[in-house]
Order: C-alpha cells, then sequence, then structure tokens
C-alpha cells in the first residue's frame, strides 16, 4: 500500500526555514547514472505527489521561506522557488532534477547528504518521509 503526501507529512512538526536545494552543479547523470554517492531511502511504496501539493507542504516552507533562502532576491544562489508556477520548471530545466531518477538529481543527493557543506537544508535535515515524497515525485517523472 502506498502513502499519500497528506500521510507522510501528517504529525510532522513544522517545517525547518531552510533551503532545499542550492545552484551548484553536479557532474554526471548525462548518460550512465553514476549517481547518489549515498544510498537513497526505499521510497517504492510512495505515491507521488503533484507538484502543487509537493510546493505547498514541503518546498514553500522548507525551501522558499526566510530571508537568505531560496527567495526573489535571493543573492546566494539566484535560485527562487516561492512561486509555484515557475518553480517546477527552475528545478528541471536547471538541472536539478532529473525525471524519473531521482539517485541522478541533485534535489536528492543534497538532501540526503551527510556532509553539512552540501546538505540542504544546511542546518537540518528532513524526514524520511519528507525525502520519500521528493524521491517519489521525481522517480515518476516529475509531473
Amino acid at each position: 500500500m502506498r502513502t499519500s503526501l497528506a500521510g507522510l507529512l501528517a504529525g510532522t512538526p513544522g517545517l525547518a526555514p531552510f533551503g532545499l536545494i542550492a545552484a551548484v552543479g553536479l557532474a554526471g547523470c548525462g548518460g550512465e547514472p553514476t549517481c547518489a554517492p549515498a544510498p537513497l531511502p526505499d521510497c517504492s511504496d510512495v505515491d507521488a505527489p503533484a507538484f502543487a501539493a509537493l510546493h505547498a507542504e514541503l518546498i514553500a516552507p522548507s525551501c522558499a521561506a526566510g530571508i537568505t533562502c531560496h527567495v526573489a532576491g535571493d543573492t546566494i544562489s539566484d535560485l527562487d522557488l516561492s512561486d509555484p508556477s515557475t518553480a517546477r520548471a527552475i528545478l528541471i530545466e536547471g538541472g536539478f532534477v532529473v525525471p524519473g531518477s531521482p539517485e541522478c538529481s541533485e534535489v536528492t543527493q543534497r538532501m540526503t547528504s551527510t556532509d553539512r557543506f552540501f546538505r540542504m537544508p544546511p542546518s537540518g535535515t528532513l524526514s524520511v518521509e519528507q525525502q520519500c515524497a521528493v524521491i517519489a515525485w521525481i522517480r515518476d517523472g516529475a509531473p
């Protein structure tokens, strides 16, 4: 049985207002996947959320909140994820998400990293349930 995004986030304490993605490119994933330096959690039983729900419940509060996070005028990464109508295109066209390939997506590599200088959000980690919502969305083609 698969779990919905609402089910994953139910009971999750407030999301930290930190970024999930930074504008630093990763090598690889152009042809053969040589990705995912760390194993990703098993999210095979998780239904992919719609992007609108993923943005409203996870990306906006944990990536596009605060003065230095991924909002308009962000001078650190120049990556504005605050608007749901443009955030999906920015993630995909910017190469941060490789539809159908969570192991090759910078978003998943950053949110599962244990390196505090690479990980997003920078001051904490997303729960496995939150990670699985993003992984399932990417795995199912980032619709």
